[in-house]
């Protein structure tokens, strides 16, 4: 078996001679060598020590080194005992320097050559102001030099030995940006980047508002590793008509440096390519949607190799959970009107059903409440929410939003949906029973929050209920049976009729009056949909409404969790505290930061606070205003759809960090 060394190593040789064979003889090493700049010497020794039966003989040699114009020499020995002869070895000899060197046509010095070598992995090295580069052997094999592109070898003149020349033409390269790819983006087609999200383990490269762009080379055929020390140019452009937001500040991040942009937007540096022909810069982005970034490189400082285009947006999704066989409302509308204000809103696994009858008691009544026969409705209020949000898997928090739909919203929690009634009665009040009787009584219309069952648990409406003879002579309870609330024909309306001892009292003398009084149980509403207060990603939508008022109530509300609208300098975001927005307003019988857009000045200003005006304090029901964000955009408003151009600035500023 042939052993590699490598040239100039220092070897001992050392043979056994069996003893009884020339116990004091002297045995001579004899070699047998081809190639090679030296010849290796016989070495005649005397025998050393004895062990067993045998004895040892050695030898120290220094390898000569290889000629110039070979790889690698061969030699083998043998020991020679008094003419018996003992085989030693067989070796190949390596270089151990060498060098490339690459000339032009004309057999001028050529500097910046790429190439590779076998012996190392990905590094590229580089031909010196000399047109040389010494390779790095580290191992005794072949050694084979690969020249790359943007060079090429036109002839090798020698391939092999010390010094390895070859004639090669080296074409002009080009720098480009290869992650993101810059050649799928054009001005119309821009990179889109997630600003909103993280990137912590550096897998989702298309999110977080600081990206890295990784650069290599590029040819007229194909795209190459740079070549290792040489510059590329950086200059960024942030458009002028960008977001005012200002953190983070958007600026370049190159070779260690931080650059802002300067008053045309722009920013530059340089990086250098590495010895693996990569090079990698950051830009910080900023946390606005809708602005755009222009990066542009070049192997010179023209910066004109490779450009490449991208647009902030931020990303959010929703979690759909409604009443089970209900048909999931179209969100194309409000897809649409946050698209406008770079938010991409996507649906999050699959739609949550909810069972007929589910939840807390009187969560569930018949439609034919509300004149739909044959159904039955959810309804869901500040009551009950929070067992239905429940169904909520924030799969991608804290960018998740819980879109939990039901046919009404009314509220039944609060002390104040116990209301007091009062009423007089005499001889002469008559109403119409269910059975279509007449009886002594009186119709009362409790308004749209009175249902023949309490929505709160499913009791009774009736709370409690008493009257008593004006004179005091006589009083008793109203009960259950006194009361008849139609479930049908005339929704939040009841009657009430007199017991019999009541009647009795009434007819028993003319002027005779008996007062009533009855605390019942009535709902807050209706309401189209909310965002949960400082839980802004709980939203709660009526779906029963036309499409685009469930779209843009939608809108509304995720639009308050959003942060919209800002009327303080401190809520605004940062950049922009000394922004106007014109048409905000809170109160107004509407809660909350709100939009006029569309009204006049004079009617905006007016309502602000002048006393005395139409417009003070209440703008509700104006059909002028069109912004998602106006305080009501149920049926029959004039709502556009869209938030407005006030309100977009301040939309596209928020970072949407988190919603939670």
């Amino acid at each position: 078996m042939t052993a590699n060394v490598f040239e100039e190593s220092k070897m001992t040789l050392t043979a056994w001679i069996a003893r009884g064979k020339g116990d004091r003889a002297k045995a001579k090493f004899e070699f047998e060598q081809e190639g090679g700049a030296e010849t290796l010497e016989a070495a005649e020794l005397e025998l050393g020590g004895k062990e067993g039966d045998k004895k040892k003989v050695s030898t120290t040699i220094t390898l000569p080194k290889c000629k110039d114009d070979e790889d690698f020499y061969t030699f083998s020995y043998k020991v020679d005992c008094e003419g018996n002869a003992y085989p030693g070895g067989d070796f190949k000899v390596w270089l151990k320097t060498a060098t490339f060197k690459a000339v032009d046509a004309d057999g001028a010095e050529l500097k910046g050559v790429p190439i590779t070598f076998n012996q190392t992995k990905d590094k590229i090295y580089v031909t010196d102001s000399k047109g040389e580069v010494p390779l790095p052997i580290n191992a005794t094999a072949k050694s084979t030099i690969t020249v790359r592109s943007p060079c090429s070898v036109d002839e090798w003149t020698t391939d092999v030995g010390r010094l390895r020349e070859a004639k090669v033409t080296k074409k002009e390269y080009k720098a480009i940006i290869a992650t993101p790819d810059a050649a799928e983006t054009a001005e119309d087609k821009p990179h889109k980047q997630f600003v909103n999200l993280k990137n912590d383990d550096g897998k989702t490269p298309n999110q977080a508002s600081k990206i890295k762009l990784a650069i290599g080379g590029i040819t007229e055929d194909e795209c190459i590793p740079g070549i290792p020390g040489d510059t590329v140019h950086i200059k960024v452009k942030f458009h002028d008509d960008n977001s005012k937001r200002n953190s983070p500040k958007p600026s370049l991040i190159a070779d260690g440096v931080t650059v802002e942009p300067d008053g045309d937007g722009e920013a530059k540096g340089t990086v250098t390519f590495d010895d693996t022909g990569a090079a990698e810069f950051e830009v910080e982005l900023g946390g606005a949607g809708g602005d755009k970034t222009q990066v542009m490189v070049g192997i010179t400082d023209a910066t004109e190799d490779s450009t490449l285009f991208v647009e902030n947006w931020r990303k959010l999704w929703y979690q759909l959970t409604l009443p089970k066989g209900a048909t999931e409302p179209s969100l194309a509308r409000m897809v649409g009107a946050l698209g406008e204000v770079f938010v991409e809103y996507v649906q999050e696994g699959a739609t949550v059903e909810l069972a007929e009858d589910e939840g807390p008691a009187g969560s569930w009544f018949p439609g034919k409440w509300l004149k739909d026969a044959g159904t039955k409705y959810l309804n869901i209020g500040d009551h009950n929410k929070t067992y239905f949000h429940g169904k909520f898997v924030d799969a991608k928090t804290p960018h998740q939003v819980h879109v939990l739909c039901c046919h009404t919203q009314y509220d039944a929690k609060a002390a104040s949906c116990e209301t007091d009634v009062t009423l007089t009665l005499d001889s002469t009040n008559e109403a119409t029973w269910s059975d279509g009787s007449k009886v002594k009584g009186k119709d009362y219309n409790a308004g749209s929050g009175f249902f023949p069952k309490s929505l709160k648990n499913g009791t009774s409406s009736l709370i409690s209920g008493a009257w008593e003879a004006d004179d005091g002579s006589v009083k008793g309870k109203i009960e259950d049976a006194d009361v008849w609330v139609d479930d049908y024909d005339n929704h939040g309306w009841l009657t009430v009729k007199l017991p019999d001892a009541a009647k009795t009292y009434v007819e028993a003398k003319a002027g005779n009056k008996v007062e009533v009084e009855m605390t019942l149980h009535v709902s807050k509403g209706p309401y189209l949909g909310e965002a949960d207060g400082t839980s802004g990603w709980l939203q709660l939508i009526v779906f029963k409404a036309a499409e685009n008022v469930v779209n843009d109530v939608m809108a509304h509300e995720l639009g308050h969790t959003m942060n919209q609208v800002p009327q303080a300098a401190g809520g605004k975001p940062p950049g922009l505290s000394a922004v106007v927005h014109g048409r905000h307003y809170t109160g107004n019988e509407h809660l909350g930061g709100h939009c006029a857009d569309g009204m006049s000045s004079a009617n905006y200003n007016s309502g602000a606070g002048k006393v005395g005006s139409a417009y003070a304090g209440d703008f509700s029901g104006k059909a002028e205003c069109t912004c998602i964000m106006y305080g009501e955009n149920g049926a029959g408003s004039t709502c556009a759809g869209k938030f407005c151009t006030r309100c977009q600035p301040f939309i596209k500023a928020e970072a949407l960090a988190s919603l939670h």
